[in-house]
């Protein structure tokens, strides 16, 4: 009973810590009179058990979650009498390409969801989302300023092929570093002057 409630608790606030501690203090009240080597091994099992349950819920929301903004961006790309789902499994198949497999599963759910906003063609995601993971490790920036950024630039540029995509990000890269302030204010000052790229 003490286990149920413990997952239920976690389900309902996805607090991790709360839910411990519930089913800590429930199983301690329990066992605590005299500990024997059953009631230690009773304990543990029903720790592992609750943490196990625990880590299922989380990948069962992370997943619908991740589906959920996969499904948008082939919505959004999606024009009539293309095959929807087709297209959202090719998303997904570049989501899992990304070089240095930094950007968590969810954060890159929602750059490809960016660049479908944004209208970058699909052969650009790969190279875009990989240049948003390198320059999010280097800047340390939001990921989706970054995508916005680098989508505005490979449009404007036609970056069409990984060398060329590679280039430009090593190009924005000297740039950001040479100007003298931070890669924040940079990129609120890229947004604010954008129409500029845009109208080149």
């Amino acid at each position: 009973m003490v286990l149920i409630i413990s997952i239920s608790i976690f389900a309902a606030r996805d607090n991790f810590g709360e839910a411990m501690l519930s089913l800590i203090g429930g199983l301690l009240t329990i066992l605590a009179f005299e500990w024997t080597p059953a009631r230690y091994v009773a304990f543990m099992t029903l720790w592992s058990g609750f943490a196990f349950f625990a880590l299922i819920i989380v990948c069962l929301k992370y997943a619908a979650k991740s589906e959920d903004i996969y499904k948008m961006a082939s919505i959004r790309m999606t024009s009539l009498g293309e095959d929807q789902e087709n297209l959202e499994k090719q998303l997904k198949e570049i989501g899992s390409t990304t070089k240095l497999k930094i950007i968590g599963p969810i954060e890159i759910a929602e750059i490809i969801r960016v660049l479908a906003f944004r209208k970058l063609p699909i052969d650009l995601f790969a190279p875009c989302l990989n240049a948003v993971e390198t320059l999010s490790v280097i800047t340390k920036c939001d990921n989706k300023t970054i995508a916005l950024f680098i989508a505005d630039f490979f449009m404007s540029f036609s970056a069409d092929s990984d060398p060329d995509a590679q280039q430009l990000v090593d190009l924005l890269y000297e740039v950001i570093k040479d100007v003298p302030v931070p890669p924040e204010e940079f990129f609120l000052a890229f947004e604010a002057s954008r129409r500029l790229l845009i109208l080149r």
